[in-house]
């Protein structure tokens, strides 16, 4: 709540908040400042805990990065692209389960969508352009906040389909900004 005060003391609104992502594996040894655990249900309970405090700030929500599917761990997807193999099931049962249970309690005002490629759902596009990616967050989901995409100066974007395209490619994919 404190984080939320700050801000809007400083003219702030909304709050990039929070870090949705999940890991898989031996969480003691895979922790990383992208992500809150492998639990999805502590994940989520320490996500909830957090944006009721952005809330009760007075702070709009942004959870990120969806589709928060581990990739290779060794690529930055700011530098080049990356890539899941998950599975729909195993996307909407594992990796969305914060996504829905935030948005079932109403904390989730905004989605940040990420530029991983999803290649079992969408070997062509990543998630931020793919239509297929982002009707499973307004259809399986039920999600009708707002979407947002990861910055678009990302490389992992910029070198396969150009600055000139990718605006109108994620708005035709169903981002709204």
């Amino acid at each position: 709540k404190m984080t939320a005060v700050t801000a809007r003391k400083a003219g702030f609104n909304v709050i990039c908040n929070p870090i949705l992502d999940m890991i898989k594996g031996n969480c003691c040894c895979n922790m990383t400042l992208r992500s809150l655990g492998c639990d999805k249900y502590k994940v989520t309970e320490i996500a909830s805990a957090e944006a009721q405090g952005m809330h009760d700030g007075g702070v709009l929500t942004v959870g990120k990065h969806y589709p928060s599917a581990e990739g290779d761990p060794l690529i930055d997807s700011h530098l080049a692209e990356d890539r899941s193999d998950v599975s729909r099931e195993e996307l909407i049962d594992y990796y969305l389960y914060p996504y829905l249970e935030l948005n079932k309690r109403g904390l989730l005002d905004g989605i940040m969508t990420g530029h991983k490629r999803l290649v079992n759902i969408d070997p062509d596009y990543p998630a931020s352009l793919s239509k297929k990616v982002i009707d499973i967050l307004r259809n399986d989901i039920g999600f009708d906040g707002l979407l947002f995409t990861d910055s678009f100066a990302m490389m992992a974007i910029l070198q396969k389909f150009g600055e000139e395209n990718i605006y109108g490619m994620a708005i035709a994919a169903g981002i709204d900004n």
